[in-house]
């Protein structure tokens, strides 16, 4: 069937030009909507799980993995071939083509960046803090009331958190204890932690042998005593049963610094401290993502 029949027009109405305008409308169309998903939702962007799925292919076929830009080429390809499938017969109606059916890719791939991995956080100081916190949702008491309950709970809690740590050792032992220190020459920017929330920053661990990732930049951040350019992290990254060791992967996305990437191999149960450091840039985080392949 010739280009348009379907659409009730003349075999033969359409030309070279008109389908190289088409084709262009159809990838500008799908490409407008990649980069407005890359901008709009920088943490959870869909063009980071198709630069993973390339990943994939590129480690089994041993060729080198693809940035997020050949990506974005890619889906103008797509957009412009799918023409000749959808047969658009005016160049809005390739855009928009092109434009849905980016929103239809992105519905069947969510990207997972959202997941954080544990803090280091002592187990008898959470059970007494949780406790606590917990008295706003019962009766007000009177004065005395509240601090023998308080008394009483610390108790109670103490004696939980022992019984549970000591019953649990195995448990706890199933994962990666890290103490990230990053040095950042020119400072730790403010509000590095709202930052990550809006996604303008980010600091992401992977563990090779389970594949997962996790967001490591959260509340138990916190600036170095001696050295306030240093940022400590203390992280908790889950391991698989039966897991004694893995290739443990690192990414820091931080304003004013160039994205670093980094791995070593641990094992499960032992804390280590990493320290690293980030090197200036005056070049903006979303343009240097453009031009990395994200593995995880």
């Amino acid at each position: 069937m010739a280009y348009g029949e379907n659409k009730g027009l003349v075999s033969g109405q359409f030309g070279m030009l008109d389908y190289v305008g088409l084709a262009f409308a159809g990838g500008f169309g799908i490409l407008a909507a990649a980069l407005a998903d890359f901008f709009m939702k920088p943490n959870s962007s869909s063009l980071y799980v198709f630069n993973h799925w390339m990943y994939e292919v590129a480690q089994t076929l041993a060729l080198p993995t693809p940035p997020i830009y050949a990506v974005l080429l890619i889906l103008a390809g797509i957009g412009a071939g799918s023409i000749f499938y959808f047969q658009p017969v005016t160049r809005q109606g390739a855009f928009a083509q092109g434009f849905g059916l980016l929103a239809a890719l992105v519905t069947i791939s969510p990207a997972d960046n959202d997941v954080s991995a544990d803090a280091l956080a002592d187990p008898v100081e959470q059970a007494i803090y949780l406790e606590e916190l917990s008295l706003a949702d019962r009766t007000p008491l009177e004065h005395g009331e509240v601090e023998q309950r308080l008394a009483a709970m610390r108790a109670q809690s103490i004696a939980a958190a022992r019984f549970e740590r000591a019953s649990t050792v195995a448990v706890v032992a199933q994962r990666y204890d890290v103490i990230f220190k990053v040095r950042m020459p020119n400072g730790v920017p403010d509000r590095l932690v709202d930052n990550a929330r809006q996604g303008v920053a980010r600091a992401r661990v992977y563990n090779s042998e389970t594949r997962r990732a996790y967001n490591i930049l959260g509340p138990n951040a916190r600036l170095d005593d001696d050295d306030p350019n240093v940022l400590v992290l203390p992280v908790g990254v889950p391991a698989g049963d039966g897991e004694a060791s893995a290739e443990i992967k690192v990414r820091f996305e931080i304003p004013g610094y160039e994205i670093l990437e980094a791995s070593k191999t641990m094992q499960v149960g032992e804390r280590e401290d990493w320290v690293l450091e980030l090197k200036p840039s005056n070049v903006p985080l979303r343009l240097q993502r453009l031009g990395r392949a994200f593995s995880f």
